[in-house]
């Protein structure tokens, strides 16, 4: 269904935001340790990008986004810095460093035989 849902536990009767601007299956997702209500989500390899959504305000929206040219297989947050990592699968096989907000891409690990798994 392409999409992503985010769900205030405090409230489940619906959810409180849907993303819906991926065009494949949302295959990552991670929140930041920096600042409330931002979502970072990788697409799949029909998607192939990496967006930011800002989702603390009554409409989400997305923020930033980058297409990282391969399948996004997993998003984590650095604890220190408003940077993130993403794992990659087809094509690319590497592990991408991004500075956030603006998703420009910092470094390019490309030493991986197959697909990087979470």
């Amino acid at each position: 269904d392409h999409l992503a849902k985010v769900w205030d536990l405090r409230e489940t009767s619906e959810a409180r935001h849907t993303l819906y601007d991926h065009a494949g299956a949302v295959k990552a997702l991670a929140w930041s340790p920096h600042q409330r209500g931002l979502l970072a989500t990788g697409g799949g390899s029909s998607d192939r990008t990496l967006r930011l959504w800002e989702t603390s305000a009554a409409l989400a929206h997305c923020r930033s986004v980058v297409d990282t040219g391969s399948q996004v297989t997993s998003v984590a947050w650095s604890r220190t810095s408003s940077e993130l990592a993403t794992g990659h699968g087809y094509n690319m096989h590497s592990v991408c460093l991004w500075s956030a907000p603006t998703l420009a891409k910092v470094a390019d690990l490309k030493a991986h035989e197959g697909r990087v798994l979470g």
